[in-house]
């Protein structure tokens, strides 16, 4: 299902800036905290960017580029997206969103980290941003706009502690 998801969205996607190769790779796997936890976890990672250590899968890029990754764990498919294609339509396109908007890019990250306050205002806005261009996405590749929102109804089920829908309402 990732697979297809990620083809169909793919489909429908233009990069607009050009310090990324494309389109990205896509890996699932079975990421775990210090305590051999499994997490429940999506990301958009810059591979061959100077934020590529301790990533999970190893990488080369082009010259003058990154090779973007778009990272999914097994628990995050099992406990959110539970084989609902629409809502990991929604979960790739926010994560596809941060490519595509520039967030992984390698400035993004330095400038982003440049203070704490920049760190959390900086992240709000990219977390809101990729919601609403991952949104378009599925859309624009067929999928259904209620069930892509059952992937945040899904986060609030699991009482997890943040997503960028609930950022939303927070100062």
């Amino acid at each position: 299902m990732v697979g297809e998801v990620s083809r169909r969205l793919l489909a429908v996607v233009e990069i607009e800036h050009s310090a990324h190769s494309w389109p990205p790779d896509v890996f699932v796997h079975d990421e775990r905290d210090g305590s051999g936890n499994s997490m429940l976890n999506a990301f958009a990672h810059p591979c061959g960017g100077s934020l590529d250590s301790g990533m999970p899968i190893d990488c080369a890029a082009p010259e003058g580029q990154t090779k973007p990754h778009v990272h999914v764990t097994k628990e995050l498919l099992d406990e959110l997206i539970q084989g609902r294609p629409d809502r990991m339509a929604f979960v790739m396109g926010h994560e596809i969103g941060h490519i595509t908007l520039g967030h992984t890019t390698d400035f993004a990250h330095r400038w982003k980290a440049t203070s704490e306050v920049s760190l959390y205002a900086f992240g709000r806005q990219q977390e809101i941003g990729s919601d609403l261009v991952g949104a378009e996405y599925g859309l624009a590749a067929g999928y259904e706009f209620e069930g892509m929102m059952g992937a945040l109804y899904r986060f609030i089920e699991l009482d997890m502690s943040y997503s960028s829908f609930e950022g939303l309402g927070a100062s």
